[in-house]
C-alpha cells in the first residue's frame, strides 16, 4: 500500500496592481481581508493561487486608502487585514500600527513595547517578515543612532516614506 499525503489545496488571494509614487505595489487579499503587499522589484516564493479580480472589497479599500495616503489625506489605515504570521510577529506588528504618522522608534523601544528591551533583534526580524508594509508601518522602526536600517522595499523607499510623512503639514 502506498501512503501517499493528502497535498493541501493551495489558498486562492485575490491580486490588484497600484502604481504608486515609489513603484507599482502588488497587493493581495483573501475573503477574509488584506494580506500582503509586494514591492516592485520584491519577489516572493508564493504558494497561492493569484486571481485578478478588481471587485475584490480589501483591494479596492486597500488601494483607495493608499491613495489618500500618497496625497497626504490618510494618516492612519482601516481596511480590514488578515496577518499571517506566528503570534510574537502579529504582537511586533501591532506595535507598529500604534506608531504615529510622522513618528519613528528605535527596535529596542519596540521590543520594551513587548516587554522586553533585549529582544531587538526578534523585532527586527519580525519586521522584516511584515506582509503589509506601509499598512503595518515597520519603516517608522529605525536604528538607535538614527540610521536607516533595513527595509523590505529597500533603504531608499523607507527614507521616501520617513521624508513623505514629515511633510505632514501639507495634509489636506
Amino acid at each position: 500500500m502506498s501512503s501517499k499525503k493528502k497535498q493541501k489545496k493551495p489558498e486562492t488571494l485575490n491580486y490588484d496592481v497600484y502604481k504608486s509614487p515609489i513603484g507599482l505595489l502588488t497587493v493581495l487579499s483573501s475573503t477574509h481581508g488584506l494580506c500582503e503587499i509586494l514591492f516592485e522589484n520584491e519577489s516572493k516564493e508564493t504558494h497561492v493561487s493569484l486571481i485578478l479580480n478588481k471587485t475584490n472589497p480589501h483591494n479596492t479599500k486597500a488601494i483607495k486608502e493608499l491613495k489618500q495616503y500618497f496625497d497626504h489625506q490618510l494618516t492612519q489605515f482601516t481596511v480590514t487585514l488578515d496577518l499571517r504570521g506566528t503570534e510574537f510577529q502579529k504582537q511586533a506588528w501591532t506595535v507598529l500600527q500604534q506608531i504615529k504618522y510622522g513618528q519613528t522608534i528605535p527596535y529596542e523601544e519596540q521590543a520594551g513595547r513587548l516587554g522586553d528591551t533585549k529582544k531587538a533583534r526578534a523585532v527586527g526580524s519580525a519586521n522584516g517578515k511584515n506582509p503589509l508594509p506601509i499598512i503595518i508601518p515597520c519603516h517608522r522602526v529605525i536604528a538607535k543612532n538614527g540610521s536607516m536600517s533595513g527595509y523590505s522595499g529597500g533603504v531608499t523607499i523607507k527614507e521616501w516614506l520617513l521624508n513623505h510623512e514629515k511633510n505632514k503639514d501639507l495634509i489636506k
